[in-house]
């Protein structure tokens, strides 16, 4: 198993390099021990920086600052809704399509705002970041 845990392509890249460039498997293992602890604090400050940063647009005074990403989600969501509920709707009452016609691209970028969001908002808690 490897000694550094994922935390992303650049630790493989490092693991792959150390791999190929040290012939000795116990020096190799001693280097990915000593590098691991530098990657994992690397990761823990870029997350903390993340976090800072949707913190001080909550805090904003200005409102678009402040609502910026529940925005974009209600925007999915106002999407969403519209094909799935209210373009039914429309078209039995009056015949017209108003469907936007949701695509896997429009499924893709869903799955990644709303999985990005949700990700860093339990990251946040775990931390008593409100």
């Amino acid at each position: 198993m490897s000694v550094i845990p994922f935390i992303g392509p650049v630790a493989t890249l490092i693991e792959r390099l150390i791999d190929r460039a040290i012939p000795d498997e116990n020096e190799r293992e001693r280097i990915k021990a000593q590098i691991a602890p530098a990657l994992i604090a690397e990761r823990t400050a870029l997350a903390q920086a993340k976090a800072d940063i949707i913190k001080a647009e909550a805090q904003s005074k200005w409102a678009i600052a402040a609502t910026a990403r529940p925005f974009i989600v209600y925007v999915f969501g106002l999407a969403i809704l519209n094909d799935m509920i209210l373009s039914t709707w429309i078209h039995a009452a009056f015949g017209a399509d108003v469907r936007i016609g949701l695509d896997a691209g429009f499924w893709g970028a869903f799955t990644v705002v709303v999985g990005g969001y949700g990700i860093g908002r339990t990251w946040e808690k775990s931390k008593g970041v409100t």
